[in-house]
């Protein structure tokens, strides 16, 4: 989070410099910048995590939070979700304001195998976390049966965020 003594950018300012495509999410400078980028250049780079900075007057912002202003005109007051799970496409339609409860469950790798267990008893037991609190769903006799009630006590418990795909 960007602390309060940090000058961010303006909306004026951020349309002037870069432009936005709103399916690819891809942003491109209009202008030639010091440094050696060019107009027409896509701007930014790629993190380890695969997510993209772009750094604006010196500041470094996440390419999904200024797509997010570009759009909006405002600043996200919590954190910003890729929908499906694609920290790359930030594609204004695949992005969505959530809190940090909300924004975790929909992480890739964090999806229908997550919270089920092979009890000691051989049968497979379902639980379901959020925000803090654990959902003991049961225990089943087989896998498929197991993943199948975590699907829907997620989709009960998470709501639109939930993760229920084999990404």
């Amino acid at each position: 989070m960007m602390g309060t003594w940090m000058k961010i950018v303006s909306h004026k300012r951020l349309v002037e410099l870069l432009s936005y495509d709103l399916a690819t999410g891809i942003f491109l400078w209009k202008r030639d910048r010091k440094g050696g980028a060019r107009a027409g250049q896509r701007a930014g780079c790629s993190r380890r995590d695969g997510r993209i900075m772009i750094s604006v007057d010196g500041i470094d912002y996440r390419a999904h939070r200024l797509a997010w202003f570009y759009i909006h005109g405002f600043w996200p007051i919590n954190e910003i979700d890729h929908i499906d799970g694609d920290v790359t496409n930030n594609s204004i339609l695949n992005l969505r304001e959530a809190d940090r409860s909300q924004n975790q469950v929909n992480q890739i790798g964090r999806g229908v195998d997550k919270g089920i267990y092979l009890h000691q008893n051989g049968r497979w037991r379902v639980r379901v976390n959020f925000r803090g609190k654990t959902h003991n769903i049961g225990y089943f006799s087989s896998k498929n049966e197991a993943i199948k009630q975590r699907k829907m006590a997620a989709l009960r418990i998470h709501g639109p965020f939930a993760n229920i795909e084999d990404r």
